[in-house]
């Protein structure tokens, strides 16, 4: 466009004022259409520069299709993914024999920001999501990750304070750990309630909010098929303690909440650690209970607090015809009220595991009141723990509480463990109906005392052997599972006492410790042998079976024996498994050993290692249980009391 500003000025003073204001004019339009112009090019760049960005991102996207990563199908995928959710098993729970896994699914956050294909395949798989922890950022949208998928739910205090929260589903960081925060979060869960299979509440180490107990009560748990409620206790160490304690009530009913929820009906475990109450509640499904840690009435007065009896633990069962299995775990039973004359016993016919461990400053009350309370079948498994050996005459009165008098035939001695200082006996009846184990201490300080450093496993042991009772003499099967130091006295305290025994099994410590005791064997068996006054133990001995482990240089004991016993005590059979490491020397001693009686089963053993049981030896070699004479049925109790 021409520039107008060089023209002939108009002479008049009216012709000057319109010349300026057209020359404004002028410019300003010339300014306006330059102005248009680069608008143009600008919406021009920015047009070209939005294409470029779509064409690198599919240039990249292009490169991600063709990533080995993502030529995996979605299913494949998703597995992966599963596995990126790390669990979240408490170690300190007391009942890890009924413990069911949490998944932690925060550590699926980082896969959201990865890329658009993993956060689409992430958000829109339920089953994920599926178990959920209290931690600041769980709202309605949260829990809709997991659609109609049944829930796992874990409440605790100490991961909604102390936690750092990770990205939500923005991206953005949640900072809120505020109670009211908590008590939404718990709000949250109460609107799901129609999907919780599984419920843990755990406030070990934290105090427990006062709305809890409320939130108990009114949540709907109709399809609640596993809980788990835990409160602190003082025998856990400090407690971080941010609520004042209400006055607990003895008996609360649960999950109340939600139309036509007649309270867990379905329910199938539950375990309760330090709860000051019991559940007033009818669980007709329930097969496993575990109650534990109620050791102290309460810190107030006993006349100002109400606790819950004996009776109500009696009712409590009653409501619970069908359990399979129960533990009553550092219960102080004898501090309850007796129950009255209405309520007295209760009988669990589908009773299969019983786990009674007492404090072990005062056993055997707590025996007593448990067994007089709880009768169960003759097929029961039954587990009694913390029994100090030094006192004599500890297994045979607790054989006479037994409400079956059945003659037990079968005796399994276990290893002294010197971590925790326990050894174990456990009897099987004639019929193999139902075992008893208890579990006896060696090495352990009484109230008020120091703890005994000079403890001497094998002088408890003979205090227990002490006096030939009645139930020695009906013993026909001992199996002998002590540790490396234990065989020389341990062997020699007890074999004299089973004067009807007829078959021996003595299963020699597969590992050993460096610098550890290998021949103390030797000396052991020399008991077996008569002696010369003819004098012999076990006279009533058919059948020995041995282990023979990697470190053994020679079998002559074993020799020995066999030979010595030959003419008046013979052994008719021996059973000898052998480590596959054996020096020939010791391999052609051993298979010697079939010459000198008349039937010989010799089996090499498989691999052992650090955590082998003495016993596997044995119960790895299938002749041996071919004519009947022994039974692979002993209970096999795990590291938390728990039968496998």
């Amino acid at each position: 466009m021409p520039s107008y500003g060089n023209a002939m000025p108009l002479q008049t003073e009216a012709g000057s004022t319109t010349w300026a204001q057209l020359r404004e004019l002028w410019l300003e339009a010339e300014q306006l259409l330059e102005d248009s112009d680069v608008c143009r090019r600008l919406t021009a760049l920015t047009s070209l520069e939005t294409a470029l960005q779509k064409a690198v991102g599919l240039i990249h996207m292009l490169r991600n299709e063709q990533a080995p990563i993502h030529r995996l199908p979605p299913e494949i995928m998703t597995r992966i993914f599963s596995l990126v959710r790390r669990s979240c098993d408490d170690p300190a729970l007391t009942h890890q024999e009924w413990s069911f896994p949490i998944y932690d699914d925060r550590k699926l956050h980082p896969l959201l920001l990865v890329c658009r294909r993993w956060r689409e395949l992430t958000l829109n798989t339920p089953l994920l999501w599926s178990h959920v922890m209290s931690q600041p950022g769980i709202d309605d949208s949260y829990l809709a990750r997991s659609a109609s998928m049944p829930l796992t739910v874990y409440i605790s205090r100490d991961i909604n304070m102390w936690t750092t929260p990770l990205p939500h589903t923005g991206g953005s960081f949640s900072h809120s750990s505020s109670p009211s925060s908590f008590y939404k979060t718990l709000k949250s869960f109460g609107k799901v309630h129609s999907r919780v299979r599984e419920l843990y509440v755990n406030f070990r180490s934290s105090g427990v909010p006062p709305y809890i107990p409320g939130f108990l009560a009114t949540f709907g748990a109709g399809p609640l098929e596993h809980c788990s409620i835990e409160y602190p206790n003082s025998t856990d160490g400090p407690v971080m303690q941010y609520y004042s304690v209400p006055d607990p009530v003895p008996r609360l009913r649960l999950f109340a909440g939600g139309w036509g929820n007649t309270g867990g009906e379905k329910l199938r475990s539950l375990a309760l650690s330090a709860v000051p109450f019991l559940p007033s509640n009818r669980f007709p499904s329930l097969k496993t209970f575990s109650l534990s840690k109620s050791t102290s009435m309460s810190n107030r007065s006993e006349e100002n607090t109400k606790t819950w009896g004996l009776g109500d633990l009696v009712d409590f069962l009653s409501g619970s015809p069908m359990l399979e299995e129960l533990s009553i775990r550092n219960v102080q039973l004898e501090l309850r009220r007796l129950p009255s004359s209405r309520n007295t016993t209760v009988t669990l016919n589908h009773l299969r595991r019983f786990v009674l461990e007492t404090p072990h400053y005062l056993p055997m009350h707590g025996a007593t009141l448990a067994l007089s309370l709880i009768a169960y079948p003759i097929n029961c498994h039954v587990f009694l723990t913390t029994f100090l050996a030094v006192r004599h005459g500890t297994v045979d009165q607790l054989l006479m509480l037994l409400p079956y008098r059945e003659q037990y035939t079968r005796l399994r001695i276990g290893a002294v463990n010197w971590n925790d200082g326990s050894s174990m006996l456990q009897f099987i009846p004639a019929s193999r109906c139902g075992s008893l184990s208890i579990g006896l201490l060696v090495r352990i300080a009484l109230p008020h005392q120091a703890y005994n450093q000079d403890a001497d496993p094998q002088r408890e042991l003979r205090a227990l052997f002490g006096t030939a009772y009645p139930w020695c003499g009906a013993i026909e099967e001992l199996w002998l599972e002590l540790a490396e130091e234990d065989y020389c006295e341990g062997i020699r305290c007890v074999l004299g006492r089973f004067q009807g025994l007829r078959r021996l099994v003595v299963c020699q410590p597969c590992w050993v410790n460096p610098g550890g005791c290998y021949a103390r064997i030797d000396d052991a068996l020399r008991l077996l042998r008569p002696a010369r006054n003819g004098t012999v133990a076990c006279p009533s001995l058919e059948t020995l079976c041995i282990n023979i482990p990697a470190y053994s240089k020679d079998v002559e004991a074993v020799r020995q024996v066999i030979w010595s016993r030959a003419e008046s005590y013979p052994v008719r059979r021996l059973v000898v498994g052998y480590s596959p490491v054996l020096e020939l020397e010791v391999l052609a001693e051993l298979f010697a050993l079939g010459e000198i009686v008349e039937e010989f089963v010799c089996e090499e053993l498989p691999p052992v290692g650090r955590e082998t049981v003495p016993s596997d030896w044995l119960l790895s070699i299938p002749k041996v249980f071919e004519d009947g004479a022994f039974h692979a049925d002993w209970p096999k109790w795990d590291k938390s009391i728990g039968l496998n």
